[in-house]
């Protein structure tokens, strides 16, 4: 503001003026001198006026007439005597802190995304992060979020001024002064800005308000773009596990294949629910309850490594276009097309009782190329694919859905088998295995002196067609039943059993095999050392569609 000083020795002779003066009003008859505005176009002359002067607009002169009178407050030796002059050149400077500001913060934020981007590649493959890693990137976000919408408001208040000159330049002090009000803070303080003014704003106030909502979601889009969330690390090292060793697979007899794959198929319970940490599926496979792939190595800890194991591929299905139920001679005459290896007698084996439980009863026949008691049964060095055919006629005339007439089903089972030892790599976490490489490990010659192994699905229709209560069979006939997926309930004192499906019933001999597979790794694991990549689960910061826990 100007600064005014009265000339000493001047009465006014204005009766008015003098009223004026009581009231605390400049006279009219006073001269005055003034430092002008920085911004003023005054010269260092002022005026004596013969009026009086505005005090509410000092810069202001209501009358006229005056004569100019030297500032004795300022020196002029060396300034224009003209009218206008553009003020004092010592008083126009630059003020660049704001743009040094806002320089500085771009660099700032780029560092910021930088350290978040560095930290989300670094936190998979390190449990401990340095803390470069771990909580500076909090501390950038931190300030970041504090800071950003602030110096962007500042940034808006110089671009409003440099703007001043231009078509799109602010319409009232409001935009001028978009920071003053404290609204731009937040969008409800936008929009009652906008509401207040009819939206009926410059174009760079809009440009301001678009700004300022960036600089408020910025914060927001990097939490949610680099988040803490668990995630998985990876580590190399050495770890003992039970695995299964080829060399005692030789060693593993027939009954006892037989008796652990029994065991588990009475259970009732699939393969998985069973070996869920042993055994694997391909990549890529759903882990259902009966694959008709899967691979058998031990236990991995849930570490990815390379194992030997055994691997099973094929499946069951009926026979279509059958007689129903087929005569015994038919179903002879299909399997003496199956060929058998040298020295052996008969794709046929002399297993076909009937198995009966009260008023409960199966009859089955198998064959298969690869019958059992046969130490040759693997094709090579390998591996052995075999097919077989089981023809079932059940009846149940406790059937509780039916239990006046009873109910029978039948049908003819058509299964084919590959069967090969072999080294796989397996991912524990997922449960799954991939690059399958085939390994020569059995010697059927080593179990010359007791019961050679059999093929796994030709155990799972000996175990299925066992001998009833007259035999020395392992399994009992109740045992049997429940293998085949009969489910027993209590009626009239006694125990009485839902008759499963045909098309149930031969599932569960593809169920066998696998169990009769899984039954030779788990007599013959070892104890070894293998070289495993752990996953170790960790908190830490990375990218939003990364692997967490897993997520």
């Amino acid at each position: 503001m100007s600064q005014y000083y009265p000339r000493d020795n001047h009465q006014s002779s204005n009766t008015s003026m003098r009223l004026l003066e009581r009231n605390g009003v400049p006279s009219s008859s006073s001269t005055t001198y003034a430092y002008p505005p920085a911004n003023s176009q005054h010269g260092p002359r002022v005026h004596h006026q013969d009026e009086w002067t505005d005090q509410q607009s000092p810069n202001r002169r209501i009358a006229t007439g005056a004569a100019v009178v030297p500032n004795p407050y300022q020196n002029h030796s060396d300034q224009s005597t003209g009218h206008h002059f553009q003020g004092d050149p010592r008083l126009i400077k630059s003020y660049p802190i704001n743009l040094v500001i806002i320089c500085l913060w771009a660099i700032l934020v780029a560092a910021t995304v930088g350290l978040l981007e560095a930290t989300a590649r670094h936190a998979p493959f390190v449990v401990k992060q340095p803390w470069y890693y771990d909580w500076l990137p909090t501390i950038a976000l931190t300030v970041f979020a504090q800071a950003h919408g602030p110096i962007t408001a500042a940034f808006h208040a110089r671009l409003a001024v440099s703007t001043l000159g231009t078509r799109w330049a602010p319409k009232t002090w409001e935009e001028l002064f978009y920071t003053a009000d404290g609204k731009w803070g937040s969008p409800l303080g936008i929009l009652t800005s906008l509401w207040s003014a009819s939206f009926r704003l410059s174009l760079v106030y809009y440009f301001f308000i678009l700004h300022t909502l960036l600089a408020i979601v910025a914060p927001l889009l990097l939490s949610r773009a680099y988040p803490f969330h668990t995630i998985s690390v990876t580590q190399n090292m050495s770890l003992p596990l039970n695995t299964f060793d080829p060399p005692s697979m030789s060693l593993v007899e027939f009954e006892l294949q037989l008796a652990i794959g029994s065991g588990s198929l009475e259970t009732g319970l699939s393969i998985l629910d069973i070996y869920n940490s042993s055994a694997y599926v391909p990549v890529g496979s759903s882990r259902d309850s009966t694959p008709s792939e899967m691979f058998f190595a031990g236990d991995s800890f849930q570490t990815d490594t390379v194992l030997d194991g055994l691997h099973m591929q094929g499946g069951c299905e009926r026979v279509q276009g059958l007689a129903d139920p087929i005569s015994e001679d038919a179903f002879m005459a299909m399997c003496n097309t199956l060929t058998t290896p040298a020295n052996d007698g008969g794709p046929t084996w002399g297993n076909m009782p009937n198995v009966y439980w009260e008023e409960t009863n199966i009859t089955t026949i198998s064959c298969a190329s690869k019958p059992p008691y046969n130490t040759n049964w693997m094709d090579n060095a390998t591996s052995s694919f075999t097919t077989a055919y089981m023809w079932i006629l059940a009846s149940n005339s406790t059937n509780s859905t039916n239990a006046t007439d009873g109910i029978t089903v039948s049908g003819v089972a058509k299964c084919n088998a590959t069967f090969t030892t072999a080294q796989a790599r397996v991912h524990g976490m997922e449960g799954t295995f991939e690059a399958l490489s085939p390994t020569s490990v059995y010697n059927g010659s080593l179990a010359e002196q007791a019961e050679p192994l059999a093929h796994p699905l030709t155990a799972a229709m000996v175990a299925l067609g066992n001998p009833g209560p007259s035999s020395t069979g392992p399994s009992s006939p109740a045992a049997v039943l429940r293998m085949w997926g009969f489910t027993p309930y209590a009626a009239g004192g006694g125990v009485s059993y839902n008759q499963p499906t045909i098309e149930d019933m031969i599932d569960q001999i593809w169920a066998g095999a696998l169990f009769m597979t899984s039954s030779i790794v788990t007599v013959s694991e070892k104890m070894k050392a293998h070289d495993v990549v752990v996953y170790a689960f960790v908190s830490g910061r990375g990218f939003s569609g990364q692997l967490s826990g897993m997520e």
